[in-house]
């Protein structure tokens, strides 16, 4: 049997604990495996790469897909702060959107050294009531917790006209569909749609490793019940079996609002 013994809690330990499950447990396996964790989201692959690497890919593809600053931005899902940075510090005007008080308060945490804070709301998406509308709105695998409808709808009552809406995401084939077949009725258009399948896929692998490595560590640090884990695990497995078959697709689709 592996005992571990517990370390004196750093502030990683004590934020990360308070995100909301599964973002819990992914985040801590993920920083006992790296000691060092700036983003929650898929990587981008390449041979060679480690999971930083991967991760700064992704959000490089991201940020070259958006439209020129000063465009301001809405952030679905602001992760741990990182891409709020890199946009805020790139000259976007920038607000972030969470249903996770527990990000809000950690990415202020590691945010406190920017001149101004980035406007972070503690609502979901489907209840944000925006003062003013946006030029884009960045969807990083946060697209996938909202239904089609809502997110095309929430979308176009939140753009300005001609704005755009920038998804980076893992979708099912059903709601690949569905959100293709949904888009002229909510007066969208496709302006780029480029599948990152192949390259996101190690990602599953490598989450399903960290956490399988650090399981004692997990479960001690955030009081989880090992059936809970299991549980968890066997979502994540079953995950990584529909990238193999193809039944699951990594994509990036920049739309825009007509």
């Amino acid at each position: 049997m592996t005992h571990f013994t517990p370390k004196k809690p750093l502030m990683y330990e004590i934020l990360f604990p308070t995100l909301s499950f599964p973002l819990n447990v992914y985040a801590q396996a993920l920083w006992k495996t790296e000691a060092e964790l700036q983003y929650l989201h898929y990587g981008l692959w390449q041979t060679g790469f480690n999971l930083a690497q991967a991760q700064q890919a992704a959000t490089a593809v991201l940020m070259a897909a958006l439209p020129a600053s000063p465009a301001s931005v809405l952030e679905v899902g602001i992760g741990l702060g990182t891409t709020a940075r890199r946009l805020q510090e790139s000259g976007y005007p920038y607000t972030g959107i969470t249903p996770d008080n527990a990000q809000i308060l950690y990415a202020r945490h590691r945010l406190s050294d920017l001149p101004q804070m980035p406007c972070f709301v503690h609502t979901t998406f489907e209840q944000f009531l925006p003062s003013e509308k946006f030029q884009v709105i960045v969807f990083q695998e946060s697209a996938q917790y909202i239904k089609v409808d809502n997110l095309l709808r929430g979308c176009h009552a939140a753009l300005d006209s001609g704005g755009q809406v920038l998804i980076m995401d893992e979708f099912s084939a059903p709601v690949c569909a569905a959100l293709e077949a949904g888009l002229p009725n909510a007066s969208f258009q496709i302006l780029r749609y480029e599948d990152f399948t192949q390259q996101a896929a190690p990602s599953i692998s490598y989450l399903i490793q960290a956490i399988e490595q650090q399981r004692a560590a997990v479960l001690y640090d955030l009081n989880l019940s090992a059936t809970r884990l299991e549980a968890l695990m066997h979502s994540l497995k079953q995950r990584e079996r529909a990238y193999q078959n193809q039944s699951y697709f990594y994509k990036l689709l920049l739309l825009q609002k007509n």
